[in-house]
């Protein structure tokens, strides 16, 4: 599997990791796992692990809705 750890402050804000989750589900219907889960020290993290080992044409829809995000 394909995984990325992308920081969400520029879009979604300072939330807590699980809260930036449901708020992206909530946006734009695309899911992830909080970052925080994959650290030791997990207070100061701020991103959500996304995973794209999936169709192209999936990949695209979701790159067009996450790019709606922007200010």
């Amino acid at each position: 599997a394909y995984y990325v750890l992308a920081d969400y402050r520029g879009v979604l804000g300072d939330l807590p990791p699980y809260e930036a989750v449901l708020a992206l589900i909530d946006k734009v219907g695309i899911n992830g796992v909080p970052g925080d889960l994959f650290f030791a020290n997990p207070d100061p993290v701020r991103s959500i692990r996304f995973q794209f080992a999936v169709d192209e044409s999936v990949l695209d829809g979701a790159c067009e809705r996450l790019a709606g995000l922007k200010g």
